[in-house]
């Protein structure tokens, strides 16, 4: 036997013939293996966590962003040519960002609103593979999905789900009006009881001028796509 081996079962051994561990070593070695069990849980799920998050923030991002911090980006298309041509980029695509309001017949909350290509989006963001309901295709088609949903409300009133005249969630009628489509995450429409179709108002706070009483904020319909 080994020096290591005979100090080792030395420790562990009870000095009762009639056990082979002692209490002491069992409470010992249990303590430490729920410490390094628990250990390796935690780590697991920070690691699932981080991978997580990475999946979803480079998802709907680029790997890199070029901004402007003031004023608007009047020489992006030069700018953009530029990022092309720098060796290992994959890939550019312009965008907007700004903040704003949005608000529903339910509810009101702050957002930040980005405009995208969507020719060159799909270059360099996952976008499209995380939508779960809808599709990106509806923003190059407001017709249609105005007929989507005038369709799916259609049967939604036969069902006797809605009643004609007061099945909108906004202030207008849904369903009457060709509107601009607009993505938002599912959290956002959870609280403000939105699905696709249905009709949000965006509230730029500082995009009308300025008037009598200082900024006027002006307004959009979307509907959800």
């Amino acid at each position: 036997m080994g020096f290591e081996s005979y100090i080792g079962l030395r420790y562990l051994r009870s000095r009762k013939t009639k056990t082979f561990l002692s209490t002491i070593t069992l409470i010992t070695v249990g303590g430490v293996a729920v410490g390094v069990c628990a250990l390796i849980v935690v780590l697991s799920v920070m690691a699932g966590f981080e991978d997580e998050l990475r999946e979803k923030i480079i998802g709907a991002n680029a790997h890199g962003n070029v901004m402007k911090q003031t004023g608007g980006f009047d020489g992006y298309r030069e700018a953009l040519e530029t990022i092309k041509g720098i060796p290992d980029v994959a890939a550019a695509s312009p965008f907007i960002l700004r903040e704003a309001m949005i608000s529903s017949e339910s509810n009101v909350t702050g957002m930040l609103l980005k405009g995208i290509d969507l020719d060159t989006a799909p270059q360099v963001t996952r976008l499209g593979e995380q939508i779960e309901e809808g599709s990106l295709d509806n923003l190059r088609d407001p017709k249609k999905l105005l007929e989507d949903t005038r369709a799916r409300l259609g049967d939604r009133i036969k069902d006797g789900e809605f009643v004609p005249g007061f099945s909108s969630r906004t202030k207008r009628r849904l369903g009457e009006t060709e509107l601009p489509g607009i993505v938002i995450g599912k959290e956002m429409a959870k609280y403000l009881a939105v699905w696709v179709g249905d009709e949000i108002n965006v509230v730029n706070p500082l995009g009308g001028g300025l008037g009598p009483t200082g900024p006027i904020p002006s307004s959009q319909y979307f509907r959800v796509a």
